[in-house]
């Protein structure tokens, strides 16, 4: 749970950087943790899939 957590704040962050930096460093570092977080739920939607696993445990699973 703590790392759900500090996941959701980190990409809350992440976000965030688009808002306050505009185009330098940082936003090219959150760029590169939202596209973590993207494929993290991508794999999780392959590897449900193909295990057979219900649509709403799947769901469940993503980090939105």
């Amino acid at each position: 749970m703590v790392e759900d957590g500090f996941g959701m704040q980190m990409m809350e962050t992440a976000t965030l950087a688009f808002v306050w930096q505009g185009l330098s460093s940082g936003t090219i570092l959150a760029l590169i943790k939202l596209l973590e977080f993207e494929v993290s739920n991508l794999a999780a939607v392959a590897i449900g899939i193909e295990a057979g696993i219900d649509s709403k445990k799947i769901l469940s699973k993503l980090r939105v």
